[in-house]
Formats: C-alpha cells, sequence, structure tokens
C-alpha cells in the first residue's frame, strides 16, 4: 500500500523513472505499476535483479507462501508470471538483468522520481546504492528500503537455526506441560539477541542520512505483522530528498 501510494502519488510533471532494486517475482515492481495503470500515468518504471527475466525457477519459499500459492514447486519465469497475471501492469515495467551498480553507474534515464531498494542486504551494498542514488533522485523524491532493523551484537545473523532448536525444545515440553497454549518456544519469533535482523541496511542508512541530513530527511514507517513477519520487525526507511 505504501509504495501504491507513493507511485500513484507521482502525478504532477513530465513523465519520469521509478527504480526498483531487487526485483524477485516482481511484486513490488508490480504494485507500483498497478498504481501507474489505475492514475493512467506515463512514467516508466525500471527493475533490476541479477536473475534473468526469462530464466525459469521455483519461486516458492515455504516460510513466506504458504502451500496455496499458485508457484509453489513451480518452475516459472518472472515474464511468464508477468505476462499470466498481470499484463496491464507489467507494460509500465523494463526488467534489467544487472547489478544496481552497474544500473545506476550507466543512468541514463533522468532523475528519478521514487526509488524502492530491495536488493542485495549488506551494509556495503546499500551504502554504495545511496551513494549512486544520491545525485539521481529529482527533489523531492523518495528512497525506501526495506528491511530497516536497528541491528544488536549479532544483529546481522539470521535466528532461524535458534528457532529450530528451541521448536525441539518445545515439541518435549508440550509433552508433559499442560501450560503448553503458553509456550511461545520456536514459534518463528525471532529469538531476542538476534532479532534485528539486516543490521547493515539500519549502519548504512544511518550514516547516510547523518552524513547528508542538510539534502535528505529520513522517515521510519513501521508495517503491519504478515506472516512470520512481527510489526517490530519490518521497518522500512524513507529518505524524501528536499526541495
Amino acid at each position: 500500500m505504501l509504495l501504491y501510494s507513493l507511485a500513484h502519488l507521482l502525478r504532477s510533471g513530465p513523465p519520469g523513472a521509478i527504480l526498483d532494486i531487487g526485483t524477485a517475482r516482481g511484486f513490488s515492481a508490480i504494485t507500483m505499476a498497478r498504481a501507474l495503470h489505475d492514475g493512467s500515468l506515463k512514467h516508466r518504471i525500471y527493475s533490476v535483479d541479477v536473475i534473468d527475466h526469462r530464466e525459469r525457477r521455483n519461486w516458492h519459499v515455504s516460510r513466506k507462501h504458504g502451500p496455496t500459492d499458485p508457484l509453489a514447486a513451480s518452475q516459472v519465469s518472472r515474464s511468464e508470471i508477468w505476462s499470466r497475471w498481470y499484463p496491464d501492469e507489467a507494460v509500465h515495467v523494463e526488467p534489467l538483468r544487472a547489478s544496481s551498480r552497474d544500473v545506476l553507474e550507466n543512468w541514463e534515464h533522468g532523475p528519478i522520481l521514487l526509488a524502492f531498494v530491495d536488493g542485495a542486504h549488506s551494509y556495503r551494498a546499500v551504502k554504495d546504492d545511496l551513494a549512486l542514488l544520491d545525485h539521481r533522485m529529482a527533489p523531492g523524491g523518495v528512497i525506501v528500503l526495506d528491511d530497516f532493523h536497528p541491528g544488536m551484537v549479532l544483529g546481522g545473523i539470521r535466528s532461524r537455526m535458534v528457532n529450530a532448536a528451541f521448536q525441539r525444545i518445545a515439541s518435549v515440553v508440550r509433552r508433559w506441560s499442560s501450560r503448553h497454549a503458553a509456550l511461545r518456544l520456536g514459534a518463528h519469533n525471532e529469538f531476542l539477541v538476534v532479532s534485528r535482523r539486516f543490521s547493515g541496511i539500519y549502519r548504512a542508512v544511518s550514516e547516510f542520512q547523518h552524513e547528508r541530513e542538510d539534502a535528505w530527511k529520513m522517515e521510519v514507517v513501521s508495517m503491519p505483522s504478515r506472516g512470520d513477519y512481527h510489526s517490530a520487525d519490518y521497518l522500512l526507511a524513507l529518505l524524501t530528498r528536499r526541495e
């Protein structure tokens, strides 16, 4: 809804560019494209990923998508997904197979009105993306960064193995505990010491905003809980270029 709203607000001025870093199946690009379609807007979305648009692969991830997902256990390309389910939206998107660095270093599509950064989640990758976007964004342009988490000592480590161990402990405890309903061991909630994932994103964004505070203002948005993502574990950072 946030990406849709930001894209839908791009009404004034001549057609411009929207950049989507990290296409994957294309949900973010298609969401923004739907906003352009609904608003009859002429902006163009450039969606970047190292995976080719026509490469067939199994996109199904059991932890994020349920067994009713139409792509479960299917080998299908992003191109096929879009042409089958999102033909009206796909015409607004130009998929690019490249790294974000290569695309931004050779950018020739004019000032960027909106950028969604959800590619490589390392500190260096995000820092480089922000440095390259800095002078390519239009005045008032917005950069949205996914998975913005404030990091703890082991903040960059996913706690899936920790949760798996606790699931095993919980299964044993439930055999003799009459209070098993109150137990939350292994319930896919992130273990405290590693609860803040992708801390490199937080560090890169914080450094960028501190260094360029005169040019950018930042807002942190907490998204609604969904699936295994709890609201405290799913934050977005919005950087808006000052006019």
